[in-house]
């Protein structure tokens, strides 16, 4: 199965949105259909579970 999050980082599938923001380690988008305001904040680095992101991309959510 093909991951959803990383497809839509390569511009595919249902959940792509213009990118908001972006740098090394974060891609934030804005899915246009979905609630006002609501953004999408994903990895670049494909993480099954939250126990899988790098220890320096986790200091974003801080």
């Amino acid at each position: 199965m093909v991951c959803l999050i990383c497809r839509k980082h390569g511009g595919e599938g249902p959940l792509v949105g213009p990118r908001v923001w972006h740098d090394d380690l974060v891609v934030v988008t804005h899915h246009p259909a979905g609630f006002p305001g609501h953004l999408l904040v994903d990895s670049r680095r494909h993480a099954p579970e939250l126990a899988d992101l790098a220890s320096r991309l986790t200091e974003h959510f801080r």
